[in-house]
C-alpha cells in the first residue's frame, strides 16, 4: 500500500502539461515577411483555430492522463499519443511570429494575448 501512495505523486508528474503551461517555441518572423497584412491576418486567424483545437485534446490528454494514473497507476492519455504539448508550443510560436511580422509590415493587426 505505501509503495502506491508513492507511486501516484511520481506518476502525475508524467502527466500531460496543462495547455496553458506549454511555452511558444522560437519561429522566426522571416518566414512570414513576404505574406500582405490580409494573408497575416488570415494565418492569425488559422492558427488561433488551431490553437484552441490543440488545446482541448491537450486537457483531453491531462484529464485521461489522471483518470489512467488514479485508475491504472499510468498516465494513458500520454502512453497512447494524445499529448500534444510540442504542436502547442509550435503554434503558440507560429503566432508570436505572425505578430512580429504584422508589427515589422505595419498591419495594424492586434497581437493575439
Amino acid at each position: 500500500m505505501r509503495k502506491t501512495l508513492l507511486a501516484a505523486p511520481l506518476a502525475l508528474v508524467a502527466c500531460a502539461q496543462p495547455p496553458e503551461t506549454i511555452a511558444a517555441s522560437y519561429v522566426p518572423e522571416v518566414t512570414f515577411y513576404t505574406l500582405s497584412c490580409q494573408d497575416i491576418g488570415n494565418e492569425q486567424r488559422r492558427v488561433d483555430v488551431a490553437l484552441v483545437t490543440a488545446s482541448a485534446q491537450q486537457q483531453q490528454a491531462r484529464s485521461n492522463d489522471i483518470a489512467g494514473v488514479i485508475f491504472l497507476g499510468l498516465p494513458m492519455g500520454s502512453m497512447s499519443g494524445q499529448n500534444v504539448a510540442p504542436q502547442i508550443a509550435q503554434l503558440r510560436g507560429t503566432r508570436e511570429a505572425l505578430d512580429r511580422a504584422a508589427v515589422r509590415a505595419r498591419c495594424g493587426v492586434v497581437p493575439s494575448a
